[in-house]
């Protein structure tokens, strides 16, 4: 599957505090699990429900300098509530988000990007099994879109859940906000860290420096040598 900006940008923003053991959630092909590896976490749980992309991602992970670091399940996330009851210090997703069809032939990546059923209703359960799987302590760090900002707030509070940081996320200076990135726990916090990204500079397929700095451990040189930005 593509690499796309959103995970590039959740895991090189991702709040991982003191983590030992991350879960990410929806996993894929893999690319925040590795991102989390190369950041020192020492043991990542990869859970996706899709055997193909589950066995996508246990290939990469063997392929990594850090194998030993990684489990992949292949399993309902929603299912596991019981059996890895506050097993992880951080959990991090970039969840299928976008409601109504999407128009793609590549049914795969549909699929890892679109919400099924009742939007209210996944994101619900979906912040409920996030809650139930961390630790007292832990982490959660996701992505989603801005316009549906206040939508994912509401949930996360009604799961037990307090924003501690916001990252708002727009292609350039002139652009509207696409994304919000937003890390959580489970005990509200005395003031909430919010901040903003651009992406590209004005001048289009240029970088900016805030997100060369982000992201740069994550990117071959030639990548930011390029004209041309990812999408």
């Amino acid at each position: 599957m593509k690499i796309g900006t959103d995970a590039v940008l959740l895991g090189s923003w991702c709040k991982t505090g003191s983590s030992i053991h991350a879960a990410d959630l929806g996993a894929g092909s893999g690319i925040l699990s590795l991102m989390l590896a190369q950041r020192g976490l020492q043991k990542v749980t990869a859970i996706e429900s899709d055997m193909h992309a589950a066995m996508q991602a246990s290939s990469n992970f063997s392929l990594s300098p850090w194998p030993e670091k990684f489990e992949t399940i292949c399993a309902d996330v929603h299912h596991l509530r019981e059996s890895l009851k506050a097993s992880f210090d951080l959990i991090i997703s970039n969840p299928p988000f976008h409601e109504g069809h999407i128009e793609s032939i590549d049914i795969e990546r549909n699929k890892a990007r679109q919400a099924t059923g009742n939007p209210e209703e996944f994101r619900k359960n979906w912040f409920e099994t996030a809650f139930e799987l961390s630790k007292d302590a832990g982490l959660l760090n996701i992505i989603f879109p801005y316009t549906d900002e206040g939508k994912w707030l509401a949930s996360a509070a009604s799961a037990g859940w307090f924003h501690s940081h916001l990252c708002r996320v727009r292609g350039n200076s002139k652009a509207a906000y696409s994304r919000t990135m937003a890390c959580f726990t489970k005990s509200k916090v005395d003031s909430i860290a919010i901040e903003e990204l651009c992406i590209e500079t004005d001048n289009r397929g240029f970088y900016t420096d805030s997100y060369k700095a982000l992201t740069q451990e994550f990117y071959l040189e030639r990548v930011f040598s390029r004209t041309k930005g990812i999408s």
